[in-house]
C-alpha cells in the first residue's frame, strides 16, 4: 500500500485513486481487530 503526499489517513484504490477513510470506519476496524485479538488469546491453551 502506498502513502499519498497528504499523509496519514489515505488509502489507494486499485485504480490508483485516493480514498480517505472516515474516522468512524477506522474506529470500527480497530474494535474488530481488538475483538479478534481477544478471541485468539482465549483460544490459547
Amino acid at each position: 500500500m502506498q502513502r499519498g503526499d497528504g499523509g496519514s489517513d489515505e488509502d489507494v484504490n486499485a485504480d490508483g485513486t485516493y480514498r480517505n477513510r472516515a474516522p468512524h470506519e477506522l474506529a470500527d476496524k480497530l474494535k474488530q481487530l481488538k475483538r479478534l485479538d481477544m478471541e485468539l488469546e482465549n483460544r490459547k491453551p
